[in-house]
């Protein structure tokens, strides 16, 4: 995308020789020939640099940096002073200009001046993108407003400053790693290792020697010894993810080293002492797991000393604002783009879609979003695959409990509208049967019926009954 720049010079001439050669630098350059012309299209586009002269009539250059500066903080300004005005550009730097370039311009140097604002505003942004993934992995990078985020949020600043076990609960998608993040780096132990295993990743095997580690011989490849992860992780954080993959005759020796904070590499005899605050998680449903056998109760027990919940997205619909927004950001820097924002209908899409992939999912599809937008705004055609999108088993997005889940809510919401016009029309023949007794009149339907006048009056009034009709 060509950077766009303006051009506020009076002086025709000289504006038409500075567009010729910002054009042949590869800009895409406009003019306003004065301080309220600028204002005007300043209103409908989006420049990416202002290059203004002071001395204007109608409406100088500092007048027209202020008014930019009220609007936009961050949109650079150069301005373009005469050699006996320089007190103005000082003046114009204190303001919030960014550079100024002095008259008649030397081109080359003009170029050169808007070519290092450009990088260094490159730079600015890859900045704050740095200490937004700083911010991510500290867990302090707050999006969302629901009450399930602020609940949640709550609970890891309580959690992060014990040592306490912690098991993580919720949905594939819904950003389990990133809570087992925010609890380590705000603990105590942010300065240590935070190491993380998917128990769903390995084998049985090799599972055991990536939490324990082995020593050399202990099995065929076993070539030299090797540190397990327990180890790796001394003093810090294991986060343990998927734990409900570990195989129920793995699940003995994890307890004895969490709760003896000590054990054995495979294929050795000697006893491993470690200090590690264990953060577990999980999609499925242990208590279940322990009914069929496939999971130790004592294990869940000592696992599930701080329980968090992460609810799915289509219960906390009210954070999607709040991480498109996020979104939008992460990925201009990432991808280079600059899209400023989403169209009401398309964030309507998203707000009514199921998300059986979670933010995850939100995350994948925002990411595509603005792959192929080369406008500088999200509109609803990138979003079409989520219309009248099927959920079930079938589309391999969704387990059986979520389906279970949407279907039961479905059924409810049936229910619940079928109940309510029974009781509609139950009301309303029940009160024309009354009111045809008492001749439309009120007081006496009241007291017959046993509701309130004043209820009762409301009542037939947002049934849409008219009383007078009785009287006769």
């Amino acid at each position: 995308m060509k950077k766009k720049i303006l051009i506020v010079e009076n002086e025709s001439r000289q504006a038409k020789l500075w567009m010729t050669k910002l054009e042949e630098e590869g800009y895409k350059v406009d003019w306003a020939e004065n301080g309220k012309t600028a204002c005007d299209k300043i209103s409908q586009e989006n420049y990416h640099l202002i290059l203004s002269d002071i001395r204007m009539p109608q409406m100088d250059g500092l007048q027209l940096l202020d008014w930019i500066r009220e609007r936009d903080k961050e949109i650079p300004v150069i301005m373009i002073t005469a050699f006996a005005d320089v007190d103005s550009a000082v003046r114009a730097m204190k303001k919030g200009a960014y550079d100024y370039v002095k008259k008649p311009i030397d081109l080359e140097e003009l170029t050169q001046i808007i070519g290092k604002v450009f990088r260094m505003k490159v730079l600015e942004e890859e900045n704050v993108y740095l200490k937004n993934e700083l911010s991510r992995k500290s867990g302090m990078l707050v999006v969302g407003e629901s009450a399930e985020f602020k609940k949640v949020m709550d609970l890891i600043a309580k959690v992060a400053k014990t040592k306490s076990t912690v098991l993580i609960n919720g949905e594939t998608g819904t950003g389990k790693e990133l809570v087992a993040n925010a609890i380590h780096y705000n603990s105590p132990r942010k300065n240590a290792p935070l190491v993380v295993v998917n128990c769903a990743a390995l084998p049985e095997n090799l599972l055991e020697s990536e939490l324990f580690g082995h020593i050399k011989g202990a099995f065929t490849g076993a070539y030299e010894d090797k540190k397990g992860k327990f180890a790796v992780a001394n003093s810090g954080t294991l986060f343990l993810d998927e734990i409900g993959a570990i195989p129920v005759n793995l699940q003995s020796k994890l307890l004895r080293a969490i709760e003896n904070q000590q054990f054995e590499p495979v294929g050795s005899t000697k006893t491993v002492f470690c200090d590690v605050r264990i953060i577990a998680a999980t999609n499925i449903d242990l208590k279940k797991a322990i009914e069929k056998g496939e999971f130790r109760e004592d294990l869940y027990y000592r696992l599930n000393v701080f329980p968090i919940y992460l609810s799915p997205l289509r219960q906390r619909t009210g954070d999607i604002p709040y991480l498109v927004e996020h979104f939008i950001k992460m990925y201009n820097i990432e991808l280079k783009k600059e899209i400023k924002g989403i169209e009401k209908e398309a964030l309507d899409v998203l707000m009514s879609y199921y998300w059986p992939g979670n933010v995850r999912e939100l995350e994948n599809i925002m990411e595509r979003a603005m792959v192929l937008c080369e406008r500088d705004i999200l509109t609803a055609e990138f979003f079409k695959m989520l219309h009248n999108k099927p959920i079930g088993p079938k589309d391999g997005l969704l387990d059986q409990k979520p389906l279970e889940e949407f279907i039961n809510y479905q059924n409810e919401k049936k229910y619940s509208e079928s109940k309510k016009k029974f009781i509609s029309s139950f009301d309303k023949n029940f009160l024309i049967r009354t009111l045809k007794e008492t001749k439309g009149n009120i007081t006496k339907a009241s007291h017959i019926s046993g509701i309130d006048r004043k209820n009762l009056y409301r009542k037939i009034k947002s049934l849409g009954i008219d009383p007078k009709t009785f009287k006769n």
